[in-house]
């Protein structure tokens, strides 16, 4: 793959956006995920 400057622009300002975002999504899908694992143990029989 080529190294053009406009990707390689876009994939540091998209790893600096992830590494921004990743943390607070972590953050935000660790209630969801319990309530996920929660409701699967009361419905499963």
């Amino acid at each position: 793959m080529r190294n053009w400057p406009w990707v390689n622009g876009w994939v540091i300002a998209e790893s600096r956006l992830f590494g921004l975002l990743a943390p607070l999504a972590i953050q935000a899908s660790f209630p969801f995920s319990w309530v996920k694992i929660v409701i699967i143990l009361f419905v499963s029989p």
